[in-house]
């Protein structure tokens, strides 16, 4: 349903599905990808947008690209702080493996 959504344009419902399914384990990989995508096409949600793809980078491993995300999601999160720390605990994560 979330991806009929996305395929729609219609982000915002999209995301309120995406963001329920990442509460029900185990999260497949995709759900933080698309998640990510449908922040980034709302536009005001870049911060989240960058997190997301950040978590979904690094479960398949790509540091590089995880960092990349996580760096610039730090930057546009200034004004949130407890998605600045969400931020952070990931980058610890991603430094400690």
């Amino acid at each position: 349903m979330a991806l009929s959504f996305q395929n729609l344009e219609r982000y915002v419902q999209a995301s309120r599905i995406y963001e329920r399914l990442t509460f029900l384990p185990p999260v497949k990989d995709m759900v933080y990808y698309n998640l990510g995508l449908v922040y980034g096409r709302q536009g005001n949600k870049l911060a989240l947008a960058h997190y997301n793809l950040g978590i979904y980078s690094n479960k398949l491993r790509k540091k590089e690209d995880a960092l990349f995300h996580f760096k610039k999601a730090k930057e546009l999160a200034e004004s949130k702080p407890a998605l600045k720390e969400k931020i952070n605990k990931a980058l610890k994560g991603l430094h400690n493996h």
